[in-house]
């Protein structure tokens, strides 16, 4: 979900609102989350989506963090997480691949190499 300072952090729906400070040795703020499920956000634990650590993010790679299963590869297939991977081993050269990434302007932790050949 992002924001690690202020983990470990949920999201509750439908009202999608972030608490944080959930931990064993915070039983009352578990507590006072699930009593107010289906109301308001509990404000003194809650963190709002406005926020600019929130507001300012365009999603990419975890567009569907959240909406999908992420123990069913079926539910990232339906929702089109491996097209552009099969577009990438069947038509494109390892080069394109790489200029393309490069120009995405994707960032994030540093992930490993992959060989295509």
């Amino acid at each position: 979900m992002g924001l690690c300072a202020a983990g470990p952090l949920i999201r509750t729906e439908p009202q999608h609102t972030y608490y944080r400070g959930l931990s064993p040795g915070n039983p009352e703020v578990l507590s006072a989350v699930i009593d107010n499920l289906d109301g308001k956000p509990v404000p003194e634990f809650a963190l709002s989506p406005d926020i600019p650590f929130f507001a300012e993010q365009k999603r990419i790679v975890l567009e569907n963090f959240g909406e999908i299963d992420p123990e069913r590869i079926e539910d990232s297939i339906a929702a089109g997480g491996y097209e552009s991977l099969l577009a990438c081993i069947s038509n494109r050269s390892r080069d394109d691949v790489v200029q393309e990434i490069i120009r995405s302007g994707l960032r994030g932790v540093e992930a490993p190499v992959i060989r295509l050949a």
